[in-house]
């Protein structure tokens, strides 16, 4: 299968390309920097993930859209909302135009916003999204407006709202590897 992935430069874009590459796909992934993954299967586009990749989009059987802006709480408000719908939708309107009507769409737990952080409810895929950061607001509006319009251009979507993810090669910053450095150094982690 050839793969369009956007955000490949991140935790979990790193992460797919490596597994996809090992079940013996053909990636296009789009990066705005130099990247140290090398296989003859997978093509770094150099840009933004919006601009008119319609050559690889053709060829390609599914888009996974991953990028994002706002993970990152140094993100500028208004880039969180220029990213996160308006440059993702241009990106469907580019796939459609090229014919490329399957898509895997991650989206973010931030969606539900209040509703994660009420401890005495229970909480599932069927509960409400009510996001309470811009973010979140941001994440919730594309989604919607993402699954109407696969509608209108009978596209097969499926979106996933990733929870926090942990593990080996995020940024040292984080948890767990500031985690597995505190326990190698024999430090008390606080």
């Amino acid at each position: 299968m050839k793969i369009f992935i956007t955000g490949s430069s991140g935790f979990i874009g790193k992460n797919l390309i490596n597994l996809l590459l090992k079940k013996d796909h053909s990636i296009f992934a789009t990066t705005r920097k130099k990247q140290k993954i090398k296989n003859k299967k997978l093509k770094w586009l150099y840009g933004d993930f919006n601009e008119n990749w319609q050559k690889e989009l053709k060829q390609s059987d599914l888009l996974i859209h991953l990028a994002t802006s706002g993970v990152n709480k140094n993100n500028i408000k208004n880039d969180i909302y220029e990213v996160n719908i308006f440059k993702s939708l241009n990106l469907l309107q580019n796939a459609v135009k090229a014919g490329c009507k399957k898509w895997l769409i991650i989206s973010s737990s931030s969606e539900y916003g209040k509703n994660l952080k009420n401890k005495n409810k229970e909480f599932d895929v069927s509960s409400n999204r009510i996001p309470d950061s811009d973010y979140g607001i941001s994440k919730a509006i594309f989604c919607d407006q993402c699954i109407n319009f696969a509608k209108k251009h009978k596209c097969q979507v499926r979106v996933m709202r990733i929870f926090p993810a942990f593990g080996k090669g995020e940024n040292k910053n984080r948890l767990y590897p500031s985690l597995i450095q505190a326990i190698k150094k024999k430090k008390n982690f606080i």
